[in-house]
């Protein structure tokens, strides 16, 4: 299971989306941690989620 995730772009399964192409991208090594970019923006929604969110 846990390897599935990692690899969810090569699955067999058909995608029913417009997006289908990206569906089956890897995650870019560059788009790791963009988020952070935001963080600032991110406050709100840190508070709202409490104990659910994790750093």
């Amino acid at each position: 299971m846990g390897r599935a995730c990692l690899t969810f772009h090569e699955t067999k399964r058909s995608v029913r989306t417009l997006s289908r192409w990206q569906v089956r991208q890897p995650i870019y090594t560059t788009s790791v941690k963009r988020w952070t970019r935001y963080d600032a923006h991110l406050a709100p929604l840190k508070e709202a989620l409490g104990d659910l969110f994790k750093e």
